[in-house]
């Protein structure tokens, strides 16, 4: 008789449950990395650059996002309290670049 057969078998009961919790770890480590190499290019939930949401978006997004924002942006000049002229952010030759 060799020391194999002298060891107690492992009940079925036991073995389901190790094979369900290494089935439910591969899936926890699949989805942790599924998500991190997402977030390698996209912005973190609820991230805010100067008050617009950039959540979730990548970069060239985000980029295009403030363009969009700022250049639509005005300055009024003011004389005496009362407005006299009001210029585009573009009318000025301003430029943002966010990269």
């Amino acid at each position: 008789m060799s020391r194999l057969d002298k060891r107690p078998k492992m009940k079925k009961t036991v073995r389901f449950i190790l094979i369900g919790l290494v089935v439910v770890l591969i899936a926890v480590i699949g989805g942790y990395t599924y998500r991190s190499m997402h977030y390698s290019s996209h912005f973190l939930p609820d991230t805010f650059i100067n008050g617009t949401r950039v959540s979730d978006l990548t970069a060239n997004q985000a980029n295009e996002l403030l363009h969009d924002r700022y250049d639509a942006q005005e300055f009024t000049v003011e004389q005496n309290g009362e407005e006299w002229k009001t210029f585009k952010k573009a009318d000025l030759g301003l430029d943002t670049d966010f990269f």
